[in-house]
């Protein structure tokens, strides 16, 4: 409640102009079949009753951007986002809250873009994770089509020691083209990934790879559909213990609806699926799940 409260201040401290400041607000809830990413033949409530695998998920988001400066050829914005997200029968609820500056300057119909950021993760009130990160992407436009070149640095610190598993550095690289029209939108995307993790006593999940995804957007009056496919390739480092070098795909698809009410209101459902493929599989330690996501919600912009 705290770390909301802080953004209430933020968001509101802002000399708020209707042309430079934007806010959009989602709030979902539905049916999750593994929110724990169990491995499909241990889909249960543990020995205690309290990890229960099938919950009803609710999702609260609130995103919201201001230009700060604003020149001929470069701008400065302040962007902001809260995230909550609440398993009901399990009672557990997490936060992650995130800032980023991005500095912009133009070039034509060229974009080059520092985007410099914080975030910080939290459980059941308790921090768990902070972020430091830093990225830089060029984005050009010819005609109806925009290709882009994005790379992200970020730096993990643990708040809780029982989570130094997940202090590390990360590098995103990825290529993404898209071809933007009145009525329809389509985007692809390729990319390289790099998770250096710290080992501790429990191992090393360390990890690359690489991803591909596609998705497909058309609009209809009030109607809207977007359909989202992705690839993601992981590699781990090897287990000294056992010599196994642990190799995973993870495929995701989703589609969702939607209708606008109103200019600045649409009702969406959402249907993903997930399923992880890994050669990790033996009876004690098995990665291999799938997920099945169905909510409803609602999206309003400001």
């Amino acid at each position: 409640m705290r770390v909301f409260n802080f953004f209430l201040i933020c968001l509101f401290s802002l000399p708020l102009s209707a042309k430079e400041w934007m806010l959009d607000l989602h709030i979902s809830s539905g049916y999750n079949n593994n929110v724990f990413l169990q491995d499909d033949l241990n889909q249960s409530i543990d020995d205690n009753g309290t990890n229960i695998t099938e919950d009803i998920q609710s999702e609260f988001l609130i995103d919201t951007s201001y230009k700060i400066l604003s020149f001929q050829n470069s701008d400065v914005k302040f962007m902001l986002a809260y995230e909550l997200e609440y398993l009901k029968d399990n009672d557990i609820s997490s936060a992650l809250i995130d800032f980023a500056i991005p500095f912009s300057y133009y070039l034509k119909q060229t974009r080059f873009r520092l985007t410099p950021s914080v975030a910080r993760y939290s459980s059941q009130g308790e921090k768990i994770l902070s972020y430091k990160g830093i990225g830089f992407d060029i984005t050009r436009k010819i005609n109806w089509f925009r290709l882009g070149g994005f790379y992200n640095y970020q730096i993990s610190d643990a708040l809780n020691e029982n989570y130094d598993a997940y202090e590390g550095i990360s590098h995103d690289f990825h290529l993404q083209l898209e071809k933007l029209s009145y009525s329809q939108r389509i985007a692809y995307k390729i990319g390289y990934f790099k998770q250096d993790y710290i080992e501790t006593l429990d191992g090393d999940e360390s990890h690359m790879g690489y991803y591909a995804s596609a998705s497909f957007t058309a609009k209809l009056k009030r109607w809207e559909i977007n359909l989202n496919a992705k690839i993601k390739q992981r590699n781990y480092v090897i287990d000294p213990l056992d010599n196994v070098n642990r190799r995973d795909m993870l495929v995701t698809s989703s589609i969702m609806p939607s209708y606008r009410i109103s200019p600045s209101t649409k009702l969406f459902y959402t249907i993903r699926f997930s399923k992880n493929i890994s050669n990790q599989n033996s009876e004690t330690d098995n990665m291999n799940y799938t997920q099945w996501l169905n909510e409803i919600g609602i999206s309003l912009s400001f």
